[in-house]
């Protein structure tokens, strides 16, 4: 017999590095826990870790299974680490390390010299201050849960009950393919209406009840109030994406065969909404802070958001202006949104949408300056 020589390649180095890496982040999490005060052998139990693991950055327990939640679970993970970072006194820039190289920083944390200071020691600065003031406003009234069930009954109403018409072909269960184009192409359409309507108070508000000048005279730059604003507008809506999970799961069964949904376009077609959602907040928050008025505020963040959206398009589409026709389209929103959807996320993509949240985020900054003045 001829004896088999296995040759080692590529993928054993990266099984083995990856059973390192694992190795020594459970090493590093057990010295965590033990440092925090709890036993070590909860920090290799999922999902119970993740319940210790909200007991030592000072939460309730049960955000732990918060975990579970596809896709708020990565956001949940990060807001985790950053936490724990500074439950052991250490940085903000050991916190971003925690969250970006992990298999770096859980090892320095595990065996560094800085002791657990306790989650009630923890002190944030004023931007996530400012953003859990905004959010907690939101998820303290009923605006913010009124935004979410608007915006998913308006889905679900399209998307599943009304039949499709000679104007309206979006019901998911009529189509001729397993696809969720549809929600995709309806869904701006909703934000374009509903994320105006939550930033309309956000500055105006602050402007008819005069306390913006309060906030000028306490140590917090401008920056921090627009940027807290801007964050916790985009976390609304984040948080409105996510029960809309249950689209793609009853599509992806549904599909004849199971699973022939286009799993990559679908996660990309995600992105590029919750990107196009980002903008919108931008827009509403620098309408917000050209008037007092909420109203004036609301109607001025529709129609731009429009005009970006659909507007430069439409423009473009009519060939009136010959070369100048493909920059009009290629300025709008829907341009790199469509372009997003089709699976592919380019750079250029990213770079427009950054462009845009940038020029209304220093815009809005910009204005609220001019209030000191």
């Amino acid at each position: 017999m001829v004896p088999i020589h296995r040759t080692f390649d590529m993928n054993d180095l990266t099984k083995i590095i990856l059973c390192v890496l694992l190795l020594v982040s459970v090493i590093s999490l057990w010295k965590i826990f033990t440092k925090a005060g709890r036993k070590g052998w909860e920090a290799i139990i999922s999902p119970y870790n993740f319940m210790i693991l909200s007991k030592i950055v000072g939460k309730p327990m049960w955000w732990g299974l918060l975990i579970l939640i596809p896709g708020f679970n990565v956001v949940l993970h990060c807001w985790f680490l950053n936490r724990l970072g500074k439950a052991f006194d250490q940085k903000w820039y050991f916190s971003l390390g925690l969250i970006f190289l992990p298999f770096i920083f859980l090892p320095l944390l595990a065996f560094s010299k800085k002791e657990y200071i306790g989650a009630e020691n923890i002190t944030e600065g004023p931007l996530f201050a400012l953003y859990n003031k905004e959010l907690n406003g939101f998820l303290s009234s009923i605006i913010g849960y009124i935004f979410i069930l608007i915006f998913l009954l308006a889905s679900g109403l399209i998307h599943w009950i009304f039949p499709n018409n000679k104007y309206m072909y979006a019901n998911l269960l009529e189509g001729s393919e397993s696809s969720l184009i549809p929600f995709f192409d309806i869904s701006p359409f909703i934000f374009m209406i509903l994320i105006p309507a939550i930033t309309m108070r956000m500055i105006a508000e602050e402007r008819r009840l005069g306390t913006i000048e309060l906030l000028f005279t306490r140590p917090i730059t401008d920056f921090n109030i627009i940027a807290s604003k801007y964050l916790a507008g985009i976390t609304l809506v984040f948080i409105a994406l996510i029960p809309t999970v249950i689209f793609y799961i009853s599509m992806h069964f549904l599909g004849n065969p199971v699973g022939i949904l286009d799993d990559g376009a679908t996660i990309t077609s995600y992105i590029g909404l919750l990107l196009l959602g980002a903008v919108f907040v931008a827009i509403g928050i620098f309408a917000s802070a050209l008037t007092s008025n909420q109203i004036v505020a609301f109607i001025i963040a529709v129609f731009l958001c429009f005009i970006f959206y659909w507007g430069f398009w439409l423009l473009g589409s009519f060939a009136l202006l010959g070369k100048f026709d493909s920059v009009l389209q290629y300025i709008s929103l829907t341009y790199h949104y469509d372009a997003i959807m089709k699976g592919v996320i380019d750079t250029s993509d990213l770079v427009y949408f950054g462009s845009v949240i940038g020029l209304f985020i220093f815009a809005a900054l910009t204005v609220v300056k001019t209030f000191k003045s």
